[in-house]
């Protein structure tokens, strides 16, 4: 998946990108910044590793579809070490579930975090 900007977005034949404007209300209703994801006729074109990677965890309002998820994980390796991504995917589940407090248990850690797979 290429990393691209949100320029490339607006620049349609038409001069409005209908799923660029989505994406942005989107986001101001979500609370979390996919920004950096580019759509096309609704489909996930690309995206910035980060936004690709708040986009793969799961919310209360969002569950990723398993073909993003799988093809994101598999193309994943060739920008971000596995390792690394794991971290990354952990520490956005214990932001969104608010699990940093001390009474956090961590089965519940793990069962947030497995919900990806």
């Amino acid at each position: 998946m290429p990393q691209t900007s949100l320029l490339t977005g607006m620049l349609v034949s038409s001069g409005y990108n209908k799923n660029l404007y989505q994406s942005q209300n989107q986001t101001k209703v979500e609370g979390y910044s996919n920004a950096g994801l580019c759509y096309h006729d609704n489909t996930l074109v690309s995206g910035s590793l980060e936004a690709l990677i708040h986009h793969l965890v799961p919310t209360m309002d969002y569950y990723p579809d398993m073909t993003y998820s799988f093809t994101f994980l598999l193309s994943s390796r060739l920008f971000i070490h596995p390792y690394e991504l794991m971290s990354k995917v952990c520490h956005l589940c214990v932001e969104q579930q608010r699990l940093s407090d001390p009474q956090a248990d961590k089965v519940t850690l793990y069962l947030q975090c497995t919900i990806l797979y």
